[in-house]
């Protein structure tokens, strides 16, 4: 608060008629001083605020107030000046202090302190990382200093490089990794960090696989036992991994279709999912680090005696583009009883992946959404009593959405309505145009809302009605089955003056996430 009194004798200057005690901020937060200060010949006082270190805390003149900033830990002396008319000045003088806090663990949303997680080494393997920054903040922006040790060096050893720890598992046991970052005052957080660190086990034994068959000698489903690891790496193992590779795949190309207790050393499936010919698996113990080394390679030849043909495949689409179905047909040799259908589906010409089981009586399916990437299928049949046939011919599929619109004008109808003109995409991808979104912005496009979610037409024109005076933007992005295409041009719109029309090259960016 600035005060003004009279006086009989000459001009004299300002004088602060209360002090102002030590004043305690925190960095990045603001706090309001008012200073008082009395003119004698009751004048208009002008304030200004000088800080003797503005690397610590910044000082501003708010009107009567004076605003503090802290910026980093410290202190500083404010200086407050008010000047009377006559050019005369008095001071008033206070110090800022900016307390230095303590680094401390990032908290999640709730305000939690986030766990460091627990070190899992692999003895002889690679070192595993963690950035420290990830975890430890200063209250304050100052930079962190870490430091790191390990309670048993001969178990795991730490290393760091700036703010990256590296923990390697030399032998088998448990070390406690001790972690502290400090500021620049000598302030400090501290955390303590399990280190497991393990073996793989070793490789199972004796793995056999026996074929059952039924009374046809159609294969049935498959018998795995083994033997467990003679090495368990001092530490208990969670289950074995089951792998399975066929004749028609790459050498190296296994896959792991089961994971079992770790107490059972044998397992049993249907291989209804298989195809006939060589089949191999192997076995590999796992533990809390990870896989072991696999066990030896057996095999099984697998034979579907008296298989018809594979089914017909074909895949169409409507005259709109909006559904794609899949049909078939079951070979005119096929006799025997289908039970289901098993149909695969692999993208981009990934590997394969189960699909869907029609009913046996089923001879189409309709997809209910189309696939953004190319999408190929195949089929096969499951007999009651003879497991699953041949797979048929691959059908595929490409969906591709439509081009953004052209052409995109705007015209004044009056003074409230502007109308819009387009030109359609001219490719719509695989699907018609089902209809077209609007997106308008009045803040000079640093927001944008949709005006129409979908007109639900594809007529290339719209009026848009009862509109204040001042700038429009507008785009237009078309919609198909396959979703919402990129927008069009933009285009600005002043109903002010309805001449002021210019287009703007380019396109935005969309609501669209």
């Amino acid at each position: 608060m600035v005060w003004a009194f009279a006086c009989d004798d000459g001009p004299k200057p300002p004088v602060a008629c209360a002090s102002i005690p030590l004043q305690t901020t925190y960095v990045g937060l603001k706090t309001l001083v008012y200073p008082c200060f009395e003119d004698p010949e009751m004048g208009e006082l002008t304030l200004a605020a000088m800080s003797s270190n503005p690397g610590v805390a910044t000082s501003e003149v708010l009107g009567d107030k004076v605003q503090i900033v802290g910026v980093t830990p410290g202190t500083a002396a404010i200086t407050v000046t008010a000047t009377d008319p006559d050019g005369l000045t008095g001071e008033l003088n206070f110090e800022a202090l900016v307390p230095n806090r303590p680094p401390r663990l990032r908290e999640d949303d709730h305000g939690i302190e986030v766990e460091i997680p627990a070190f899992r080494l692999e003895v002889g393997g690679p070192a595993v990382e963690l950035v420290l920054s990830e975890y430890f903040v200063d209250p304050d922006g100052q930079q962190l200093t870490y430091a790191a040790t390990s309670s048993n060096t001969r178990i795991a050893s730490v290393a760091l490089s700036a703010d990256t720890l590296a923990v390697t598992g030399l032998s088998v046991g448990t070390a406690t990794v001790s972690l502290t970052a400090t500021d620049p005052g000598g302030l400090n957080a501290s955390a303590h960090v399990e280190a497991l660190a393990l073996k793989r086990p070793g490789a199972p034994t004796s793995l056999a696989a026996t074929l059952s068959t039924d009374e046809r000698g159609s294969a049935d489903s498959v018998i795995l036992t083994w033997t467990p690891p003679a090495d368990t790496a001092g530490s208990a193992m969670t289950g074995y991994g089951v792998e399975w590779r066929h004749e028609s795949f790459d050498p190296g190309s296994w896959r792991r279709v089961r994971i079992t207790d770790p107490k059972v050393t044998a397992t049993a499936f249907s291989i209804g999912f298989d195809v006939a010919g060589y089949n191999y698996f192997r076995v590999r113990a796992i533990n809390a680090v990870g896989d072991g080394d696999p066990s030896n390679v057996d095999s099984i030849f697998v034979v579907f005696h008296g298989l018809p043909d594979p089914p017909r495949f074909t895949a169409r689409k409507t005259a709109n583009g909006y559904r794609t179905y899949l049909q078939w047909e079951p070979s005119p040799s096929d006799t025997a009883t289908i039970e289901r259908w098993a149909i695969d589906r692999s993208k981009d010409g990934g590997a394969w992946d189960f699909y869907l089981t029609p009913r046996a009586s089923e001879r189409a399916l309709e997809l209910g959404f189309p696939y953004v990437d190319s999408m190929r299928f195949r089929i096969a049949a499951r007999y009651e009593d003879r497991g699953q046939g041949e797979w048929s011919n691959v059908v595929r599929f490409t969906w591709e959405g439509p081009d953004q619109p052209t052409n995109l004008a705007a015209a004044a109808d009056g003074d409230s309505v502007v109308v819009l003109t387009w030109t359609a995409p001219a490719d719509t991808g695989n699907s018609a145009i089902m209809g077209y979104m609007i997106e308008t912005s009045s803040e000079g496009g640093r927001n944008w809302h949709y005006l129409v979610p979908n007109t639900r037409s594809t007529e290339t024109t719209y009026r848009h009605g009862n509109l204040a005076g001042g700038i429009h933007l507008y785009a237009v992005s078309a919609i198909t089955w396959t979703g919402v295409g990129p927008p069009s041009n933009v285009i600005e719109m002043e109903l002010e003056d309805v001449s002021s029309m210019r287009q703007w090259p380019g396109s935005i960016l969309s609501l669209r996430r």
